[in-house]
């Protein structure tokens, strides 16, 4: 009777909770003994279905032993099976194998099964590896303990399908898995399908995979299904090109579900599940750094959608989207992180270039919703963010609760609903600071260049330059502001259109504090008397706020205006001094100047004349 097998890693849900799963009898039975398919001259003959051990019964005190047929191989499996773990032996592949499309039984099919030795492929391939079957625990190998290693081996049109707990090299990985490679495909209809291991708690590194994965739950990953959470746990430079798919959640390009140091990884083609669905990493509890996403699409028909993490609750960083879209059916969808949350939550140094992010409400070109976590150094170039509900950012949808989000970058087109901003869509107890934006954005009220609605927060050092468009409370730097805002820069051409209620051009409406902020866009339009060049209305505080003072309001000149008033005081065109083409200008302090930081902040231009952000 197979005892029964054990995956180690247990599934984390999106709400952190953990739920250990357990694989159930693989169900595989040991090969007969049997003569030797042979290999004979050209391509390798295909595997007969035969078994032969006489390479190592022979002489079973030796340290190393060759495998040159398939019938060995399959002796090999036997062998394992039966309990030889060959812990301290060498086993070496010294021809092409053909296994012929015949029935595969995993070297090593349970727990109780383990291979501790090392395994040479050499390089040479082994083709026609065949797996149906409806049972867990399905691979090559089955189970590699923490003293093994297996290396170089060429796996070439597999086709595997099981249960849960499926991998095309070894359902279980424990040791070193290194310089390996997979074409083919991989199916699972339960949780734990990797294109290379169901479950990583060693090391696989250099490894590639070029196919399909399918599985039929959560926990599905090109590379793994799961990596860690053991200690020393790692993907390493591993690559994958195909398809990566689930109806449940938890899937990912390189693993579904990562509790362990990933590293170098790139992933090209397409990503598709229900919840937690990322270009790298479903869900990532631990470190992703310098890993890619690029090619087609991530698609998730729930919540959590990124093109390199769907849920991120520890680091991102030093990765890149390029070249795809990211879409999701629900909330929280970003072009590298979903859903970045919590204290130890990082999205650092990354980008998305050239595509599109698509969602309901909570989308940014970055990071759908940041809770109590931090995006900082993080670019979106070229591409189009899309929300089609509220919370809509260049850089990132909601930003919440001692949430920060510094050092960004965005260039492209924003189109929201409500709170709707070319850097942050809302901002709530939440810190903007050093972000810049350029290009559109669209929505229908709270539309901002920066944020879009700043509540309870503080946006500080910013600039945006473009369009901004919406049917009320729309500024060049904040719809509405309820808060603070500081030192922010908007270059646009203009504000509002006709029609538009509650326009300036650094807030649409003012609750709070606005203070020297400079709005030099051409124009502001609208539809009510609640229009002006810093503020359309303010309630609240204005100080030592400016104009340009050419700036028309409804096609009419601003007659009317001081530092303390919606229409700010009047700064002019050109390099003489008091004007803002004059850097002098900008670094005097109150009441003839914005008093801008240009040793720490910003930067002058000096082709442009202006301030940019260092």
């Amino acid at each position: 009777m197979m005892k029964k097998a054990i995956c180690l890693f247990g599934i984390i849900a999106l709400v952190m909770s953990m739920a250990l799963l357990s694989c159930g009898d693989s169900g595989g039975s040991d090969g007969g003994d049997g003569g030797d398919g042979g290999d004979g001259g050209g391509d390798p003959l295909p595997w007969d279905g035969t078994v032969d051990t006489s390479w190592y019964t022979n002489n079973p005190a030796a340290d190393s032993f060759n495998i040159s047929t398939p019938a060995q191989l399959a002796g090999f499996a036997q062998l394992v099976n039966d309990g030889n773990d060959f812990e301290g032996k060498t086993i070496n592949q010294t021809e092409n194998l053909n296994l012929g499309g015949k029935e595969w039984t995993p070297i090593g099919t349970d727990s109780g099964n383990w291979f501790n030795g090392a395994y040479d492929g050499n390089d040479k391939i082994i083709s026609g590896l065949k797996i149906s079957s409806t049972d867990n625990n399905q691979g090559m190998f089955g189970y590699i303990g923490s003293s093994s290693k297996v290396t170089s081996v060429k796996l070439e049109g597999v086709s595997i399908s099981g249960g849960q707990c499926v991998g095309a090299l070894a359902v279980v990985n424990l040791g070193a898995v290194l310089s390996c490679s997979v074409t083919g495909s991989v199916t699972g209809t339960g949780v734990q399908v990797g294109g290379i291991v169901g479950e990583n708690n060693g090391v696989v590194q250099e490894c590639t995979f070029d196919g399909s994965v399918k599985g039929g739950e959560g926990g599905v990953g090109g590379v793994a299904g799961a990596n860690g959470p053991g200690v020393s746990s790692a993907i390493r430079d591993c690559s994958v090109k195909g398809s990566v798919e689930s109806s449940g959640d938890n899937v990912g390009g390189i693993a579904g579900l990562n509790i362990a140091l990933m590293t170098g990884c790139t992933f090209s083609g397409s990503v598709k599940g229900a919840k937690g669905v990322g270009g790298v990493a479903g869900v990532n509890n631990s470190t992703v750094e310098n890993c890619s996403f690029s090619g087609s699409s991530v698609t998730g028909s729930g919540n959590y959608v990124g093109g390199i993490a769907g849920y991120n609750y520890a680091k991102v960083e030093g990765c890149s989207a390029t070249s795809g879209s990211v879409t999701g059916s629900g909330d929280y969808v970003g072009g590298v992180a979903g859903y970045n949350d919590g204290a130890n939550a990082k999205v650092q140094n990354c980008s998305f270039s050239g595509g599109s992010v698509t969602g309901v409400g909570g989308v940014g070109g970055v990071v759908g919703r940041n809770t109590g976590a931090t995006v900082s150094g993080c670019s979106f170039t070229g591409g189009s963010v899309t929300g089609s509900s509220n919370s809509v950012g260049g850089v990132v949808g909601s930003n919440v609760t001692n949430s920060t989000v510094q050092n960004c970058i965005f260039s492209g087109a924003v189109t929201g609903s409500s709170d709707t901003g070319g850097v942050v869509g809302y901002n709530y107890q939440g810190t903007v600071s050093n972000c810049s934006a350029s290009g559109e954005v669209k929505g229908a009220s709270y539309v901002g260049g920066v944020v879009g609605s700043n509540s309870q927060g503080a946006v500080s050092n910013c600039s945006a330059s473009g369009e901004v468009k919406g049917a009320s409370y729309v500024g060049g730097v904040a719809g509405s502001n309820e808060s603070t805002v500081s030192n922010c820069i908007f270059f646009g051409a203009s504000v509002g259109s006709s029609g538009y209620s509650y326009v300036g051009g650094v807030v649409g409406i003012n609750r709070s504090t606005v203070s020297n902020c400079v709005a030099l866009n051409t124009s502001i339009s609208g539809s009510d008397p609640n229009l002006g060049r810093v503020a359309g209305v303010s309630s609240g505080t204005l100080t030592n706020n400016y104009g340009r003072s050419d700036m028309t309001v409804n096609g009419s000149p601003v007659t009317s205006g001081d530092a303390s008033h919606k229409n700010g005081k009047d700064v002019s065109p050109g390099e003489a001094a008091g004007q803002y083409n004059n850097q002098a200008w900008w670094t005097t302090a109150a009441p003839n100047g914005p008093g801008f930081n240009f040793t720490t902040i910003w930067d002058w231009d000096s082709t442009s004349k202006l301030p940019v952000l260092k």
